[in-house]
Order: C-alpha cells, then structure tokens, then sequence
C-alpha cells in the first residue's frame, strides 16, 4: 500500500539520478527515498523535540535552549517529506460539504503529533527548524489543518499549537517585510533572516547547493558562503496569508492577524509579480537583483495565483446569517483598497476610494444599506499609523458630520443609522521608520539596516537598494 498516512516499515533509498527521473515523471517534489507499508497501522510517536548534545563532557542530556555544534539528532516527525501536506486536504474536505467524519479521523491518527503539538503550544522553536524531515515553510499547512481540527472537535490543544506557532513564526521566522525566512534543504535558526542565497544568481547556484550538506553548515557553527540560503519563497507567503485569514476569522476584532495579510500580500505576493505582468516570481530576493519571473508552472506560481485570486476576500470581512448575530459587525474592513462591495446578506454596499500608499486617506461611500433601523461597519485602525489614535469621520445629509476616535492596532466599530450617500474618511498616515538588521547575512565592518514606509520595506547595504 502507498498511502502516504501509514507509518512505513522500512524504505528504499535510491540514488539522486533516480530520484530527479522520478520527480520529473510523476510530478513529486523532492523524493528521496521510496516508502513501502507492510500493513502496519499503528501511529508513530517519535518521542520528544530534537536536540543535539553538549560537547561539555559531563552534559549528558541537551536542551534546545543550550545546543552545540554536533551531529544533531533530527529523529522527530515524519520522514516523509512534506508530510505536513499530508493533513491539510483530509480536514479541508472534512469540513466541505462531502466531508465525512473519516476524513478528520485520519488527520487525527497519522498526523496530529502529540509531541509536536505539546511543544508548539509550549512555544519551543525547535519544533519548528529542527523538526524531520526537512524544516520548511510548508509546515504552515499542517497548522491550518489544526485549525479545522479546532472546528470540528472543539479541543484547545490543537488552536494553543497554532497560537504558539504563530506567535514564534512571525517573530523569528519571518522577515520585517512580511515575506518568510525559512525554506526546506537548510537549516534556519531563529532570527537568522538570510537576506540572499549567496550564490551567483538570484537564487543560487547548483555547485553552491552541492557543496555543502544541508544542515552541516549550520552545526559546523561556520556560515558557508558555499551554501545558499534562499528566504522569501512565494507559497510561503501565501500560506502565511491563509493562516491569518482562519484565525481573523476565529478573532474577528484581532487587528494583528489583518496586518499580516496586508504586509504578506503586498510585499511577497503582489511584489512578485514584473511590471509588464508576465510570470510570477518564485522568490522575494531583499537586494541585490531580483528572480526573474517564471511561468513554467512552479509551485509559487499556482499559489500566488491562489493568493490573487482570493483578494477580495481579503480586503472585506462579512460573517454568515448563522454567526451574525455574535459577530462584531455586520462588515468588517480589513484593508484600504480601492473596490466595490456589492449588497450581500448584511444589506450593506460600498465602496472604497484611495489611491495609499501615495494617499493619506481613504473615503468609503455608502451605496446601500440593511433594512434594519441600525447596522454596524467595523473600520481597521492599522497598526502603522503615526499617531496612537485615528479621527474617523462620517459625514451623512441627515445627520451632519461626526467624529469618531479609532485607536491604532485595533477594529473601530461604527453602530449607527445609515444611509446611502454617507461619507466616511479614514486617515491613513504613516512616517518611513528605519530598523538595524540583526540576521547572518552581515557585511564585516558595517550595519545593515531596513526602511519601512507603511509596509513597505527597503534593505540596505551591499548592492543596488531595490523597493
């Protein structure tokens, strides 16, 4: 049996000719080894987080919190790669309407990791980079996959894991512009934030990746500049932005998890695509020269595809006639894009006029409104505004003008009556903030640092700066 759910017996490893045929034949990334299931049926728990031990002599036990450069026992997980893609289909089509309860049971069984879930909920990092097999920014699926868990069974443990990896994934594995900072075949520490893959291209070179093993370079405590560390890589982002849409949708009035779709979509996804619109670029190199775009039908390509296709989801919130009564608002705003909102379920249409980032404000017109006497507009104050708190003013031909304070990082919930033809001007103000940048990719005698405007991000230092 080839399932890829069933823990495998034994495997057969063939040589990396063999593996590329493969790859290419039958369209499967990265196969190293060749898997055969026996008819075992018992799930595989592989114990505790990684570590790797102390060279001091009377350290017989390792923590994460103290790991030396020795061979590292990366024994943890399932050894197939990409297993995390394993879960993510069983519990979507759980929760779709042919789903049926099977589909979650089998998630439930062969992929929710006791071990892995404690020590996310825990928020130890190296269940995230020191995880088998091959630590990547595919692991984002498995955690949304968590996150249907949460839906259908109601159990905290499985939404405490992915708080707890998303809380250490945005601080440490993500770079400031919101684009990811991890990716499979090497190993990315916390805070390391490769700005370049080091090699003769924008991506790096094949003798680059042959030189070095991929995690040697790492546990040998020395940066090989033979080695390549590309960071930035398209499905990351838009995995990322998933994620955040399932826990905006779990905490509507969480103003963070809207800024990280903003910030994901602008700079890794939107950005990735060239001025004369054809292709889309695989990786978001931060200096130097930028990837040239492809359309050979890379996974980046389908997932930004994915990711473009879904932006009008991203910019409206609206809950459905079962949970509207319990939501916050009736719609909710989540970015400042210039579209239309046609009348749905709330009653509500609108549009919203800007031209930011070059604007400092944005004007949503009331085009139709509920039948009932009172609806309510949730307005995102993002975090990034200059001042900690925001007027937004609505103006209406019945009621006259009206202010309302918003505070920066928050919803601002608008209750009132509405009527077509009303104004509401949302100031949109932001200064550029200039940030030290403290990952491995240094320059021997200098600082890099990092200019945000808004959500934008320049890196500067070696090379020709590029927005």
């Amino acid at each position: 049996m080839w399932t890829s759910y069933e823990p495998m017996l034994f495997k057969k490893c063939l040589p990396y000719k063999w593996t590329y045929f493969i790859e290419g034949m039958f369209g499967i990334g990265h196969v190293k080894c060749l898997v055969s299931h026996v008819g075992r049926t018992e799930p595989i728990d592989h114990g505790p987080f990684p570590c790797v031990k102390n060279r001091h002599p009377n350290k017989e036990t390792c923590s994460t919190d103290d790991v030396a450069f020795d061979t590292p026992q990366m024994d943890n997980g399932h050894l197939v790669y990409l297993i995390y893609q394993g879960i993510i289909h069983n519990t979507r089509v759980a929760l779709s309407p042919v789903g049926v309860q099977e589909d979650y049971k089998i998630a439930q069984s062969r992929y929710a990791e006791d071990w892995w879930l404690e020590q996310l909920a825990a928020r130890n990092s190296s269940a995230i980079w020191l995880r088998s097999f091959y630590p990547h920014n595919y692991e984002i699926t498995a955690i949304e996959a968590y996150m249907d868990l949460y839906q259908i069974t109601g159990e905290e443990r499985y939404v405490n894991a992915v708080d707890g990896f998303y809380d250490m994934f945005r601080e440490d594995f993500m770079h400031l512009g919101g684009t990811v900072a991890i990716k499979e075949w090497k190993l990315y520490p916390p805070g390391s934030y490769y700005l370049d893959t080091t090699g003769e291209d924008a991506h790096g070179t094949q003798q680059g990746h042959n030189n070095c093993s991929w995690q040697g370079d790492y546990f040998d405590g020395i940066h090989n500049k033979n080695c390549w560390h590309s960071t930035g890589e398209l499905c990351g982002q838009a995995f990322w932005i998933k994620l955040s849409v399932r826990l905006l949708q779990l905490r509507p009035t969480t103003e963070l998890y809207a800024a990280e779709i903003e910030r994901a979509l602008l700079n890794g996804v939107v950005s990735q695509i060239p001025p004369d619109g054809h292709g889309i670029r695989q990786f978001a190199v931060l200096h130097k020269v930028k990837m040239v775009a492809s359309n050979i039908s890379t996974c980046c390509e389908g997932q930004g595809t994915r990711i473009l296709g879904s932006f009008p989801e991203l910019i409206y919130s609206v809950p459905t006639q079962a949970d509207r009564d319990a939501a916050p608002a009736d719609v909710s705003i989540n970015m400042y894009v210039g579209s239309t909102l046609a009348p749905a379920g709330t009653g509500f249409g609108l549009t919203i006029s800007t031209f930011w980032p070059y604007d400092d404000k944005a004007t949503i017109r009331i085009t139709s409104v509920p039948s009932a006497s009172r609806g309510r507009i949730g307005l995102r104050i993002p975090r990034w505004l200059d001042a900690n708190t925001s007027e937004v003013v609505v103006e209406s031909r019945g009621q006259g003008r009206k202010a309302y304070e918003g505070l920066r990082g928050t919803y601002l919930v608008l209750t009132r009556s509405w009527a077509v033809g009303d104004i509401v001007t949302v100031p949109l103000v932001a200064s550029p903030h200039v940030h030290r940048y403290t990952g491995l990719t240094q320059i021997a005698g200098y600082q890099r640092y990092a200019i945000t405007v808004v959500v934008t991000s320049v890196y500067m230092g070696e090379g020709p700066n590029e927005k």
